[in-house]
């Protein structure tokens, strides 16, 4: 009786040396007003009041008083918040251990990866962050207060990449 062994730890060894050098990129990757905005609620800003901006938030029923500046946009972390939470990487992870199956195509493991962190962002944005939104934001959206929730544009824009 012939008993044969074959070692695919050579090729096992040459996947993950690959894995390891490739990277999921998730989040808003384009660079359009949708990355924009998701820029502006991910950081938060600042926004200088000027005449004609006072005039046209007048002009849609928001009146600032005569004292106002600024208009403050607050943080609201949605993308890299959904990776403070340990629980988010070890999903992604465990989506990814099928790299030890030499038979799974590299790029199907990373894809499934990738699918994982959008699924993740994409709850963190539904999550409704702190704080509410304001009184006027909450009428442009017709009553709805969902924060980064507006018409659905922001969470259909996750998206992800390898690289």
């Amino acid at each position: 009786m012939t008993i044969k062994d074959k070692n695919r730890i050579p090729e096992l060894k040459k996947r993950l040396k690959q894995m390891s050098a490739s990277e999921i990129k998730g989040g808003v990757l384009g660079n359009d007003e949708i990355a924009m905005i998701a820029q502006v609620n991910e950081f938060g800003m600042k926004i200088g009041v000027t005449q004609k901006m006072r005039n046209y938030l007048s002009s849609q029923g928001l009146h600032l008083r005569k004292d106002t500046d600024y208009i403050n946009i607050p943080e609201r972390p949605a993308i890299r918040g959904a990776f403070d939470n340990k629980k988010n990487i070890k999903k992604v992870w465990e989506s990814g251990l099928e790299v030890y199956d030499i038979d799974t195509n590299l790029k199907t493991v990373l894809s499934r990866m990738g699918d994982e962190v959008v699924s993740i962002i994409r709850e963190s944005i539904r999550s409704n962050f702190d704080p509410a939104n304001h009184p006027f934001t909450i009428q442009r959206k017709g009553g709805k207060n969902k924060t980064l929730i507006a018409n659905g544009d922001y969470v259909r824009s996750i998206t992800y990449k390898i690289v």
